[in-house]
């Protein structure tokens, strides 16, 4: 009985336990399931580089020091994607990577920062 690759499915010929006909179809098969793997990945890493792009920029322009929330929402920054928080009382420290934002909940404004 014949067996095929299981990239082009030719027919494979050698040993009996062997599913691909050679390494390119081999490296094109696990490369196909890994990128389908990383599509979700991809889009996490996206949205919390644009973030961090946002922050540096507020943190470049030191005259934005204050922003509002509904400011940021605007520019395209996304709340719900972020690196790791701190608390500290009433105020929580949101980071995207090494950029971070003091969230005052009284005041409802946005203070950007750096880790030093």
């Amino acid at each position: 009985m014949a067996k095929f690759c299981k990239e082009c499915k030719e027919v494979i010929y050698g040993r009996s336990d062997k599913k691909f006909c050679d390494a390119a179809c081999r490296n094109l098969y696990h490369n196909r399931l890994l990128k389908a793997q990383d599509n979700g990945v991809q889009h996490i890493q996206a949205t919390i580089k644009n973030n961090r792009r946002i922050l540096a920029y507020l943190y470049q322009n030191k005259a934005q020091t204050c922003v509002q929330k509904t400011t940021l929402e605007a520019m395209g920054y996304n709340f719900a994607f972020h690196t790791h928080e701190w608390r500290n009382g009433k105020s929580v420290c949101v980071f995207c990577l090494d950029y971070g934002l003091v969230m005052d909940q009284e005041a409802l404004t946005i203070m950007p920062f750096t880790l030093p």
